[in-house]
Protein backbone atom coordinates (compact mmCIF):
# COMPACT_ATOMS: atom_id res chain seq x y z
CA UNK A 1 0.00 0.00 0.00
CA UNK A 2 1.43 3.38 -0.98
CA UNK A 3 2.00 6.14 1.54
CA UNK A 4 -0.81 8.16 -0.04
CA UNK A 5 -3.24 5.26 0.24
CA UNK A 6 -2.20 4.64 3.86
CA UNK A 7 -2.70 8.33 4.63
CA UNK A 8 -6.15 8.21 3.02
CA UNK A 9 -7.05 5.10 5.02
CA UNK A 10 -5.96 6.73 8.29
CA UNK A 11 -7.90 9.88 7.38
CA UNK A 12 -11.01 7.76 6.74
CA UNK A 13 -10.54 6.07 10.12
CA UNK A 14 -10.27 9.49 11.73
CA UNK A 15 -13.51 10.61 10.09
CA UNK A 16 -15.26 7.48 11.38
CA UNK A 17 -14.07 8.18 14.93
CA UNK A 18 -15.29 11.79 14.72
CA UNK A 19 -18.68 10.62 13.40
CA UNK A 20 -18.94 8.03 16.17
CA UNK A 21 -18.16 10.69 18.79
CA UNK A 22 -20.83 12.94 17.27
CA UNK A 23 -23.40 10.12 17.35
CA UNK A 24 -22.52 9.37 20.95
CA UNK A 25 -22.73 13.03 21.89
CA UNK A 26 -26.17 13.38 20.39
CA UNK A 27 -27.49 10.11 21.85
CA UNK A 28 -29.62 10.74 24.91
CA UNK A 29 -28.23 9.55 28.22
CA UNK A 30 -30.36 8.90 31.26
CA UNK A 31 -29.05 12.02 33.01
CA UNK A 32 -29.90 14.11 29.92
CA UNK A 33 -33.51 12.89 29.79
CA UNK A 34 -34.31 13.91 33.36
CA UNK A 35 -35.24 17.57 33.82
CA UNK A 36 -32.39 19.65 35.19
CA UNK A 37 -32.76 22.22 37.90
CA UNK A 38 -31.58 25.76 37.22
CA UNK A 39 -31.45 27.55 33.89
CA UNK A 40 -32.52 25.67 30.79
CA UNK A 41 -29.69 23.97 28.89
CA UNK A 42 -29.96 24.05 25.11
CA UNK A 43 -29.63 20.91 23.01
CA UNK A 44 -26.48 22.38 21.47
CA UNK A 45 -24.90 22.95 24.90
CA UNK A 46 -25.77 19.37 25.86
CA UNK A 47 -24.25 18.11 22.59
CA UNK A 48 -21.05 20.06 23.22
CA UNK A 49 -20.87 18.76 26.79
CA UNK A 50 -21.35 15.21 25.48
CA UNK A 51 -18.63 15.59 22.83
CA UNK A 52 -16.20 17.03 25.36
CA UNK A 53 -16.94 14.15 27.74
CA UNK A 54 -16.23 11.59 24.99
CA UNK A 55 -13.08 13.41 23.88
CA UNK A 56 -11.91 13.47 27.51
CA UNK A 57 -12.50 9.71 27.70
CA UNK A 58 -10.55 9.12 24.47
CA UNK A 59 -7.72 11.28 25.88
CA UNK A 60 -7.78 9.21 29.09
CA UNK A 61 -7.49 6.05 26.98
CA UNK A 62 -4.53 7.57 25.12
CA UNK A 63 -2.89 8.48 28.44
CA UNK A 64 -3.24 4.91 29.68
CA UNK A 65 -1.49 3.69 26.52
CA UNK A 66 1.57 5.91 26.37
CA UNK A 67 -0.28 8.79 24.70
CA UNK A 68 -1.01 6.65 21.68
CA UNK A 69 -4.25 5.56 20.01
CA UNK A 70 -2.71 4.95 16.58
CA UNK A 71 -4.15 2.18 14.42
CA UNK A 72 -3.03 -1.28 15.46
CA UNK A 73 -1.91 -0.27 18.96
CA UNK A 74 -3.43 -1.22 22.32
CA UNK A 75 -4.73 2.37 22.56
CA UNK A 76 -6.57 1.85 19.27
CA UNK A 77 -8.16 -1.37 20.53
CA UNK A 78 -9.23 0.34 23.77
CA UNK A 79 -10.71 3.24 21.77
CA UNK A 80 -12.66 0.85 19.55
CA UNK A 81 -13.97 -0.97 22.63
CA UNK A 82 -15.06 2.33 24.19
CA UNK A 83 -16.83 3.66 21.08
CA UNK A 84 -18.47 0.31 20.30
CA UNK A 85 -19.59 -0.05 23.92
CA UNK A 86 -21.13 3.41 23.98
CA UNK A 87 -22.91 2.84 20.68
CA UNK A 88 -24.29 -0.51 21.93
CA UNK A 89 -25.45 1.17 25.14
CA UNK A 90 -27.26 3.73 22.98
CA UNK A 91 -29.10 0.89 21.21
CA UNK A 92 -27.05 0.57 18.03
CA UNK A 93 -26.08 -2.81 16.58
CA UNK A 94 -22.29 -2.60 16.22
CA UNK A 95 -20.00 -4.71 14.06
CA UNK A 96 -16.26 -4.17 14.38
CA UNK A 97 -14.42 -5.19 11.26
CA UNK A 98 -10.65 -5.72 11.09
CA UNK A 99 -8.77 -3.46 8.70
CA UNK A 100 -5.40 -4.55 7.34
CA UNK A 101 -2.74 -1.96 6.66
CA UNK A 102 1.05 -1.93 6.41
CA UNK A 103 2.83 -0.71 9.52
CA UNK A 104 6.47 0.21 10.05
CA UNK A 105 7.99 0.40 13.50
CA UNK A 106 11.61 1.53 13.69
CA UNK A 107 13.13 -0.44 16.55
CA UNK A 108 16.77 0.55 16.19
CA UNK A 109 18.56 3.79 15.34
CA UNK A 110 19.41 4.30 11.68
CA UNK A 111 22.74 3.00 10.41
CA UNK A 112 24.27 4.79 7.48
CA UNK A 113 27.30 3.66 5.50
CA UNK A 114 29.09 5.46 2.70
CA UNK A 115 31.29 3.17 0.67
CA UNK A 116 31.19 0.49 3.42
CA UNK A 117 32.38 3.05 6.00
CA UNK A 118 29.87 3.83 8.76
CA UNK A 119 28.86 7.45 9.23
CA UNK A 120 29.04 8.55 12.87
CA UNK A 121 25.69 9.23 14.59
CA UNK A 122 26.72 12.87 15.04
CA UNK A 123 26.90 13.16 11.27
CA UNK A 124 23.32 11.91 10.77
CA UNK A 125 20.54 14.49 10.75
CA UNK A 126 16.93 13.39 10.95
CA UNK A 127 13.64 15.21 11.38
CA UNK A 128 12.89 13.62 14.75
Amino acid sequence: MSAALRTAALAALGVLVVLAVAVLALSPKSEDVAPRSGPAVSARERAVEGMVAHLDELQRIAGEHGGNRAAGTPGDRASVAYVAGRLRAAGYRVTVQPVRFPFFDQRAPPRVEIGHAPVSPGGIRTLS
